[in-house]
């Protein structure tokens, strides 16, 4: 056999071990799957709560604006819960605005680019109309099956949403 037609064996027997599914969520159901332990935000390949209060700021400016949202990888567990495998810190920041998120204090925006108007404002003090435009926001997830998280190396992941950030930052500034 060839070098090629072993690389094409190789690649039809990886492929086959390789199960996703991808979901378009809003905001506000993937604050009620957490809400309901359906979502696991802390395993132990991810750091919680590296971002400052204006990286978190400037995450929830783009989705005000309408910024799209880079996916949210998850594992799925045997019972059907979710483990994230790269999204922490998009999620923490969401849920820390919201108050959901035990032991840290509520998220305080600080004064954003294009929407300067957002300083010193909470979850509590931003009108009906912001936090529904939140909320109704979408994320694209991305599951597979947990062996597969665990064969793959997780700086696959970690490589693939600092492009997908960094692209989506570019633009951001020249905007």
């Amino acid at each position: 056999m060839g070098e090629i037609e072993k690389l094409l064996s190789e690649l039809e027997i990886g492929r086959k071990e390789i199960k996703t599914d991808s979901y378009h969520m809003s905001i506000g159901e993937i604050i009620n799957m957490y809400k309901d332990g359906d979502l696991v935000l802390n395993p132990a390949f991810q750091r919680l709560f590296r971002w400052n209060d204006t990286q978190k700021t400037r995450f929830i400016e783009s989705i005000l604006l309408g910024i799209p949202i880079p996916p949210i990888f998850v594992a799925q567990k045997a019972d059907g819960q979710w483990i994230i495998v790269d999204g922490v810190q998009r999620l923490s920041t969401i849920l820390q605005l919201t108050n959901d998120l035990p032991d840290k204090d509520a998220l305080i925006l600080t004064e954003a680019k294009k929407l300067p108007s957002l300083a010193e404002l909470t979850w509590e003090t931003l009108s009906s109309d912001i936090q529904r435009i939140i909320k109704r926001a979408k994320f694209v997830l991305i599951s597979s099956l947990p062996k597969i998280v665990l064969k793959l190396n997780m700086s696959f992941f970690s490589g693939l949403i600092r492009v997908a950030l960094t692209l989506k930052l570019k633009r951001y500034e020249t905007a």
